[in-house]
């Protein structure tokens, strides 16, 4: 509880820190909106420089580009030429002689140029050229070279073929440039400008005769990239403009001081900015996606008018002032905030009945120790679930049941170490962080903590199931671990008292299943791969067919033949089921209109109805306009519902079977028997047909018993006019045996096992001869 708060108070802190930081920066914004209106015409200018660099950088990029296109339509040009066999290179230039270049030159893979204007392109350049383009093609980033010439001049370069030849076509341009590129701003006298490429070497320049320009004459001292310079670098432009040792325009004592700097800080809005003695200079990155490293810098003269000392003073001391007043509310703040500092805290961070940590906080510090501690010590996240805990709520009342969490966290608290954790997940499952080595110890550890647990409650029919994930996968989720936790302890719900279940890969592959079967549910559907086997119910002698259950497999060209046993949880699960349900009823419907169509007699088909289906409102109406559509009398339909259906939401379901009832459908009762109120079934439900689970004729200890249980039940039904169904007979014997006892309808392997569609009705003779 104490961490909680503590939390809690250190980030009130950081909030009441940063926000006393944000007012400081308005008192800063506000000195610096005084200093501008003092300098407002070097802001102005600065600013309008910048956006012109901006422009002048993006209109680069397009001369590049310019230039690469009109290079490759000369040498389209050249390969379309008449002689294009036998090329001209020579003629070719001059027939294309513009004012795009100075000079052209095709240069060769072994180093020989072609051209009418050598001096351009001398030993030393065209190495330089090949270096750079060799194995170049069209469409390859970097397809243009772009670099310095010695003549004054400058390079534009492509990969090329011309005839057979392979090779690279260059052009040459004047390194002054252009004035059609440029703003007026970037015209002023005093300005000089300058392309250079990825080495720092002058390709481009305008505003002076000499070309010469060393990158590294800006002294690195005096750079500024944004990372907190700025202020101290601005002073010194200011101080080198005016003033003088007796009245400098801004007065710094040491290399740490400066706070009046700060009204500086957004005065030009630069990618980069240099100082050098009166000038400033700035630099903009060329963007370009067919080659790097351009960039354009400028330099433009500065100047500051005197006046801005005054604005520059009062703008420090109006920061000074806001500092003060920002400081003395961050107290009175904290001291308030402190007083509701424990309320918040249990709010935020504390589980309000267990009175320990909540899951958010849980999360938080997981994440700590994982961050610390995972290359040192293993991880297990342990899911524990309190088994039958609603139960004890109805029994026992909220207050007894918030008791036992209270006496389970408390329990589960005394079991752990330093670096171990827990939180409760939900209503009764709570999340445990065991430091662990190993699956083995991890078992030892979660028996030791039901050992403890069971001391610790008042409550002696309690008992707990877990479920144990060993962490090695850092990056996943904590709730996605502890997902894979709940997995491994819902396989233990079948056992009794204390279950333990470790996540195991093969559980991981039957997620992967279940996510790979979704993704192909819905096209299965649309494509037909659900297919409708039949499995005929006989009569006790073998001699005759009154009825078949429909039963659905899945084909699926990439997959194979899915089991029923991994589709249909998954589907009840996800609700998808519903429209599998419809989707069998449909085709049970369209196979029984074909046989009325042909002549045949129709037998009753069961269609099971999902438990999730049973609850959908409105589905009598439903089936019964799906059924009349067909024309196929409702009778000849019969809805099977599973016995466990029928105790979910009673009053639902008990009034929908009422309606199928009354619409003409037959009601079938399927694993009668499996569940614990078989005979309220009996009792309250219209069923036509009750289907005997196959566990009813599986010998047990005691086998009188179990035949005088079945007679009894069969004869049972009889009394309510119900017809009797066994399901899942294998042996002779319970075949003899169900046809002394006078059951209507045997279905099992015995007599035949579900089978496609085509082959029930040859074995109907509807279609043919019958198999053999």
């Amino acid at each position: 509880m104490e961490k909680g708060i503590e939390i809690h108070k250190n980030r009130i802190s950081v909030t009441l820190f940063i926000t006393t930081l944000l007012m400081i920066a308005v008192a800063v914004i506000s000195a610096i909106f005084l200093a501008n209106t003092a300098m407002l015409s070097l802001v102005r200018d600065c600013r309008e420089f910048d956006t012109s660099m901006e422009k002048l950088a993006v209109m680069t990029a397009k001369e590049i580009e310019q230039k690469r296109e009109i290079l490759y339509f000369y040498e389209q040009f050249i390969q379309n030429t008449p002689n294009s066999a036998n090329l001209d290179i020579l003629n070719s230039f001059k027939k294309i002689k513009n004012d795009d270049f100075l000079g052209l030159a095709f240069i060769k893979c072994d180093g020989n140029v072609i051209t009418e204007d050598p001096q351009y392109f001398t030993p030393e350049e065209v190495a330089k050229v090949l270096r750079v383009m060799i194995g170049k093609k069209k469409g390859d980033p970097g397809d243009i070279y772009f670099g310095a010439c010695k003549k004054d001049a400058s390079y534009y370069a492509i990969p090329a073929t011309l005839g057979t030849e392979r090779g690279i076509l260059a052009g040459v341009v004047y390194a002054n440039t252009d004035e059609g590129l440029l703003t007026e701003d970037m015209k002023t006298e005093g300005n000089r400008l300058y392309v250079l490429d990825g080495e720092g070497q002058v390709i481009f320049y305008y505003g002076t005769k000499d070309r010469s320009f060393d990158y590294q004459e800006l002294s690195m001292e005096d750079y500024y990239d944004g990372s907190g310079n700025l202020f101290r670098q601005m002073v010194s432009v200011f101080k080198d403009l005016e003033g003088d040792e007796n009245n400098p325009i801004i007065h710094i004592k040491g290399a740490e001081e400066g706070q009046s700097t700060l009204m500086f800080s957004n005065l030009v809005n630069a990618d980069i900015f240099f100082r050098n003695s009166t000038n400033l200079w700035f630099e903009k990155p060329v963007q370009t996606k067919e080659i790097s490293g351009i960039k354009v810098v400028a330099c433009k003269q500065a100047a500051i008018s005197g006046e801005s000392l005054g604005l520059i003073v009062g703008g420090g001391v109006l920061v000074a002032f806001v500092i003060v007043v920002s400081f003395i509310m961050m107290v009175f703040l904290v001291i308030s905030q402190g007083m509701s500092n424990k309320k918040l805290g249990r709010l935020a961070y504390i589980d309000f009945v267990t009175g320990y940590d909540n899951w958010a906080r849980f999360e938080w510090e997981v994440s700590r120790l994982f961050h610390r501690r995972k290359k040192e010590a293993g991880y297990v996240l342990v899911s524990l679930d309190i088994r039958k805990f609603r139960v004890i709520s109805d029994m026992d009342g909220d207050m007894k049941s918030d008791v036992l969490l209270k006496e389970v966290a408390e329990g589960i608290r005394k079991q752990l170490g330093k670096a171990e954790r827990f939180s409760r997940f939900s209503v009764d499952d709570f999340a445990v962080l065991l430091c662990c080595r190993g699956e083995e110890e991890a078992t030892q550890r979660v028996k030791q903590l039901d050992k403890e647990l069971k001391k610790q409650t008042d409550f002696p029919q309690v008992s707990f199931s877990y479920g144990i994930y060993p962490v090695s996968d850092y990056s996943l989720s904590l709730r996605k671990m502890y997902n894979y936790a709940g997995i491994a302890r819902e396989n233990t719900k079948a056992g009794r008292g204390s279950c333990i279940g470790v996540f195991t890969d093969s559980m991981r592959e039957a997620m992967v299943m279940e996510k790979e079967l979704e993704s192909r549910m819905g096209r299965a559907l649309e494509n037909c791969e659900f297919q409708v086997y039949l499995q005929p119910k006989y009569s006790p002698d073998g001699t005759s067919i009154g009825g078949a259950e429909a039963l659905v497999r899945w084909v699926s060209p990439e997959m194979g033949f899915i089991s029923p046993g991994s589709f249909i949880p998954l589907f009840e699960k996800n609700g998808f089921i519903m429209k599998l349900d419809d989707y069998m009823l449909r085709s049970v419907c369209t196979l029984q209109k074909k046989w009325l169509e042909a002549g045949h007699p129709l037998i009753t088909i069961s269609v099971n109805l999902s438990r999730v289906h049973l609850q959908e409102a409105g589905l009598v109406e439903k089936i019964s306009a799906v059924v009349d559509e067909y024309g196929i009398p409702r009778s000849c339909i019969e809805m099977e519902l599973t016995e466990s259906a029928f105790f979910e939401n009673k009053a639902v379901i008990f009034d929908t079977v009422a309606g199928l009832k009354e619409a003409g459908f037959r009601i079938s009762m399927d694993d009668f028997g499996s569940g614990y109120s078989s005979l309220n079934s009996l009792k309250d439900l219209p069923l036509d047909v009750v289907k005997l689970d196959g566990e009813f004729f599986r010998e047990t200890g005691n086998a009188d018993r179990s035949t005088t249980v079945i007679k009894d039940t069969i004869h049972l039904a009889k009394h309510l006019n119900m017809r009797i169904v066994a399901e899942g007979i294998e042996t002779e014997e319970q075949v003899r045996f169900l046809r002394e006892i006078g059951c209507d309808l045997i279905q099992g392997f015995y007599f035949a096992r579900p089978m496609p569609t085509a082959d029930f009705e040859r074995l109907m003779g509807y279609g043919g001869e019958e198999k053999a």
